[in-house]
């Protein structure tokens, strides 16, 4: 604030030395160089209202200057700041979430040597469309749905939603139950990884 004051007086000492040297043109020429005799009141008068002129049009638009710019220029600049801090870390951030991504997709590619994958659209007619009727379980991670595959056999296929946040939980899901066999585990019979669609296939 010292230095924008110090700025202003510098601008209004410029503006008055600016109104000096207009007048003096101004009287130059409206009276000639040679003409003395001119009535005092009215020179006094005319240079007193444009010196007042001169200076209340600086103040205010230094007042507005000083109200509505600096003001706006510090905000910029704190917004500015902010942002540097925050795209490192947002970058790191999103670094970490795509080294995690791919290397669940790398353990989801490696599971196809272990597990059958299915075709969505297999699934999907399966379970009717995923109809209401085949709904069998709603769990943490998804819903469960009855399949019926053409031959007859039965199968229960478990929806994985938000997968984004679970592709961690997805993989070990997979990795337990394609693994381990025990009374309260469906086994894993394969799963189906297409564009937004997770969906683990049970015996």
């Amino acid at each position: 604030m010292a230095v924008a004051g110090a700025k202003l007086a510098l601008l209004l000492i410029h503006i008055l030395g600016v109104a000096g040297d207009g007048y003096s043109s101004l009287q130059e020429n409206y009276y000639g160089s040679d003409n003395h005799e001119h009535p005092k009141r009215w020179d006094s008068s005319f240079k007193s209202g444009l010196v007042i002129g001169y200076v209340f049009s600086s103040v205010s638009i230094c007042t507005i200057f000083l109200s509505y710019c600096v003001p706006w220029a510090h905000l910029n600049k704190r917004k500015r700041n902010k942002m540097t801090m925050k795209t490192p870390m947002m970058a790191s951030l999103m670094e970490r979430q795509e080294k995690k991504r791919t290397e669940a997709n790398e353990q989801i590619c490696k599971l196809g040597n272990v597990v059958q994958p299915w075709s969505f659209v297999v699934i999907s007619n399966a379970t009717a469309n995923f109809s209401r009727a085949n709904k069998i379980g709603l769990g943490r991670m998804g819903t469960m749905y009855k399949a019926t595959l053409p031959d007859g056999r039965f199968l229960a296929v478990k929806t994985i939603v938000d997968f984004h946040q679970f592709e961690e939980q997805i993989v070990s899901e997979l990795k337990t139950l394609g693994t381990l066999k025990h009374k309260n585990l469906l086994p894993l019979y394969g799963f189906c990884v297409e564009s937004n669609t997770r969906l683990l296939v049970c015996i």
